[in-house]
């Protein structure tokens, strides 16, 4: 199985989380995936079985390449989406951050082709030092 996680990154946690799923899809499961970053993938859907789409959110707004890359023509093929949020590290947050982030903004053939929906915390470091999850 041939699996693309993308992603839209602002700081680079958005990134970390995309890895760390590429590499259980690789790892545990023997999928052949694409780890990319949605600023330098050019590919074509149709290469894949099954994509993952991640974003970050700031002001409650996705990255604008990941905004364009879930409006494509998905055809059949299944999709997960995954937000890191600030939002989704508080308690009882991941929920409401997959309604506000996921659930309400998404459309057309990738919200009839999703089949996961999640939400991480997001992270804030100033001069090299974690602040906040």
């Amino acid at each position: 199985m041939r699996v693309l996680v993308v992603y839209g990154t602002r700081w680079g946690t958005t990134a970390e989380y995309a890895k760390v799923i590429a590499d259980v899809f690789c790892d545990e499961f023997g999928f052949k995936t694409t780890l990319a970053d949605l600023k330098k993938w050019k590919g074509e859907l149709d290469d894949y079985d099954g994509v993952v789409l991640g974003t970050s959110i700031v002001i409650g707004r996705w990255t604008f390449r990941a905004w364009r890359f879930s409006q494509r023509d998905f055809k059949s093929i299944p999709v997960a989406v995954f937000v890191s949020s600030m939002q989704a590290g508080e308690e009882n947050g991941e929920a409401a951050a997959v309604e506000d982030y996921i659930m309400s903004k998404i459309k057309g053939s990738m919200k009839k082709n999703m089949i996961s929906a999640r939400a991480f915390g997001g992270v804030i470091t100033r001069f090299g030092h974690c602040l906040l999850y």
